[in-house]
């Protein structure tokens, strides 16, 4: 959607997270404008001009990318100096905070050993599963009998770390 905020890293071709000099751009925010209506289709221009990735003069970089973006930080929603983004599902009582779940990470082949003559098309995933649970009315019951019902999942976990090296959590 408009203004969707990312986090992109530019790293060394074949350059890890690890290494700090492997790390030529480090979480810049950028914002999405959908192409042509398409919402699946966007460019990004960063939040800051100031922070502008360029593409070395010579030489082939990756990108790893996500969503939302998120400040340096341990708290969910933002990523750790181990570069960990922290996700919390705990919350998800208005759409607003379940908007804030649909965590999204690019680090595939296509934006790998990139540069400025080939750039990179940041192709994303979903991170996260989302579960909808519908309830029916069934024999000896109708709408009017679920007024007031809720149903809770438990057991499952409502906080992960995604690994920006790898998407793993």
């Amino acid at each position: 959607a408009q203004d969707d905020p990312v986090g992109i890293f530019m790293l060394k071709n074949g350059g890890v997270f690890t290494t700090t000099s492997d790390i030529l751009s480090d979480n810049v925010q950028y914002k999405a404008t959908p192409v042509g209506g398409d919402a699946t289709k966007v460019t990004f221009a960063p939040a800051n001009t100031a922070e502008t990735i360029y593409y070395p003069q010579s030489g082939n970089v990756d990108f790893v990318a996500y969503y939302p973006y998120g400040l340096t930080g341990t708290n969910a929603g933002q990523v750790t100096t181990d570069y960990k983004y922290k996700v919390s599902v705990a919350t998800q009582s208005t759409a607003t905070d379940q908007a804030k779940t649909d965590v999204l990470y690019s680090n595939n082949v296509v934006n790998k050993a990139r540069s400025k003559t080939d750039p990179a098309a940041l192709e994303f995933n979903h991170a996260l599963a989302k579960l909808v649970v519908n309830i029916k009315a069934g024999d000896g019951m109708t709408g009017a009998d679920f007024s007031g019902m809720s149903a809770a999942l438990k057991g499952f976990p409502t906080t992960a770390d995604l690994a920006l090296a790898n998407g793993n959590t």
